[in-house]
């Protein structure tokens, strides 16, 4: 569009009389009383003129906020309320916001309002509607619409990322001009800011509007300067989009920045002299917001890549080794095959002297071989097989007995036997689920007693456990092994909480599918019975040699909790535990059968329909 287009269309308007005719004059709104030094002259004193005649007069026009008591003690019942004069000049208008409390209270800028802008008669020259809308959403932005004695035109927001941007319309919906500000961060952290206001081709500056904020009185204020031709109807508009920009920009930043100021007033003091301070808390609650979120959105993405939780990866890189736990005592149990064994490796690797435990006696003196060879430096006396079967309560006080007389103490005693299971909820039998807790959960608690005693008495210790994911989030067809893992979290997250003070740690190592022969020995739903399957060599899974070398930094750096498998598991496991009501809403779309193959890279329970 020309700049002559855009000079007929504003031509286009029919006249504007300076006042209406009686028929068609809208309803008045007497200016209500408040503590304005505003007085309402009488229409006969005034002679004809209305307050649109003052308006097509000026060329500058200063809005100002107006800010009584109750306003900053939060405590008006009522809208905004603004002034709109002449620089230096009596008032020429007073505009009333009309909008419901709650609205003002709960969506700030978003909120449906109405402005009526009353001249020094009382009487309404302009009305500008704002309609219910967000402005970071395309298809709900904001906009407002002017009236005078009839519909003069819009102003509506245009969509962008972090710029400001507004369209001006007139009644057939023509663009007139844009206006332009700066980006969204500048607008909120300077006390004044200028946007542009140009025509449609960008060819020349129609008007200017500044924007001041005045941090120490929690104020504002807009200056807007028109050139000398512009029309009235324009005027209407450009004051239309003052108000919007109030509104949706400044407001929003004026709403959170006064509860700060209310808030740090209280503290700092009221007087004007905490102006810089109450802004120093505003920049350090942003900076804090910005922080927030980059760490959210490091969390979100970052996870992808890993193998473990975030935590464990850079203990894992730039933390302490195995290599700091040389000469250290460390009891594994279930150590003849998968995570037991390659752990036990690691510990070799680093060092340590160790305690290798589990039914098969055979595989134990493999795994102690391999040891040997690992780390020549460690003499055969440094690894002791010790053979017992973990359910035999009765036998822990012997073979515990047992490991201190070979060495004198324990350093470390790292719960890992145990067995998994696969199986139907409902046709598990209860003899299952205790067979279950006996070996997962009841055994591990009470040789973990036996060890937190000698600790207690030696001056310090260290308790580790395998858990799973499952123990996070709760597993298909696993309900027995899904509930001892629960178990073992409550058990040991209180003895760490009981130890807090002293110098016993407690590290609980999640694993999620994990590249071991455990379905072969998974239970079922009925007592004796093994899973017997196989379990398949697959891509989604971590490899044991992989899991144990996490595990064994988790140890030597004493975390808390670890979480230790590929990205689709944890990317899960995080949903769940962190955003459980989004979690709820997608689980249904994923399906069990997704899981089972995620865990055992294949469907290895039928789903009932």
């Amino acid at each position: 569009m020309s700049r002559t287009d855009n000079v007929s269309n504003l031509q286009q308007f029919p006249p504007l009389p300076a006042e209406p005719p009686e028929e068609n004059r809208s309803p008045r709104r007497p200016v209500p009383i408040n503590t304005l030094d505003w007085v309402s002259t009488p229409r006969s004193q005034l002679g004809v003129f209305s307050g649109t005649y003052f308006l097509s007069s000026v060329e500058q026009l200063e809005i100002q906020q107006v800010v009584d008591l109750s306003s900053l003690l939060g405590k008006s019942k009522n809208g905004a309320q603004y002034r709109v004069r002449v620089p230096r000049a009596e008032t020429i208008f007073l505009a009333i916001e009309d909008s419901k409390e709650c609205q003002r209270t709960f969506l700030r800028s978003s909120r449906e309002l109405t402005l009526n802008i009353m001249d020094p008669s009382g009487e309404t020259s302009f009305v500008i509607r704002k309609s219910l809308s967000w402005g970071c959403m395309p298809g709900f932005l904001h906009r407002v619409s002017v009236e005078s004695t009839n519909y003069i035109g819009s102003v509506e927001q245009n969509f962008t990322v972090l710029g400001i941007s507004f369209t001006v319309y007139d009644h057939n919906r023509t663009p007139l001009c844009f206006i332009d500000g700066p980006n969204v961060y500048s607008c909120c952290m300077s006390t004044e800011t200028q946007f542009q206001i140009v025509s449609v081709d960008k060819s020349r500056q129609i008007a200017s509007l500044i924007r001041h904020w005045d941090h120490a009185l929690v104020d504002y204020s807009v200056l807007l300067t028109f050139t000398p031709d512009t029309d009235v109807k324009l005027k209407g508009l450009l004051l239309g989009a003052a108000f919007l920009l109030l509104a949706v920009q400044l407001l929003s930043e004026e709403g959170i920045y006064i509860y700060i100021v209310r808030w740090s007033r209280s503290i700092l003091g009221g007087d004007a002299s905490c102006a810089a301070r109450c802004r120093m808390v505003v920049v350090i609650f942003a900076f804090i917001g910005v922080c927030l979120l980059l760490y959210y959105l490091f969390y979100l993405g970052f996870v992808c890549f890993l193998d473990c939780d975030i935590k464990l990866f850079f203990y894992d890189k730039f933390g302490k080794s195995a290599d700091t736990l040389s000469g250290k005592v460390v009891w594994i149990t279930g150590a003849s095959s998968g995570i037991g064994e390659h752990l036990a490796y690691e510990l070799a690797k680093g060092g340590c002297k160790l305690v290798l435990s589990a039914r098969r006696e055979a595989e134990l003196h493999k795994v102690k071989t391999n040891c040997l060879a690992i780390n020549p430096n460690l003499q055969d006396h440094d690894i002791h097989v010790l053979v017992f079967d973990v359910r035999a309560i009765e036998s822990h006080q012997r073979v515990f007995d047992n490991v201190l007389s070979k060495y004198g103490r324990l350093d470390v005693l790292v719960n890992n036997a145990g067995r998994s299971q696969r199986a139907h909820w409902e046709q598990i039998d209860l003899a299952v689920d205790k067979e279950v807790f006996d070996l997962n959960t009841f055994s591990v608690v009470h040789l973990t007693r036996l060890a937190v005693k000698q600790f207690l008495h030696q001056g310090g210790g260290h308790v580790a456990v395998t858990s799973s994911l499952a123990g996070i989030l709760g597993a298909p067809f696993s309900a027995s092994y899904t509930g001892s893992k629960h178990a073992i979290h409550g058990y040991f997250d209180s003895l760490r909480m009981e130890k807090l003070t002293s110098n016993i740690k407690v590290t609980i190592v999640c694993p999620g599918p994990i590249q071991t022969d455990f379905l072969a020995e998974s239970f079922t739903e009925n007592v004796g019975e093994k899973y017997g399957q196989q379990t398949e060599i697959a891509s989604n899974k971590l490899s044991a040699q992989r899991c144990a070398k996490l595990f064994a930094s988790a140890l030597a750096n004493k975390l808390d909790e670890v979480w230790i498998g590929l990205a689709s598991s944890l990317q899960l496991t995080y949903a769940v535990k962190y955003y459980p009501n989004v979690a709820s809403l997608f689980m249904p779309y994923i399906g069990t059968t997704y899981i089972q193959k995620m865990r055992d890279a294949k469907v290895t329970v039928a789903v009932e329909q």
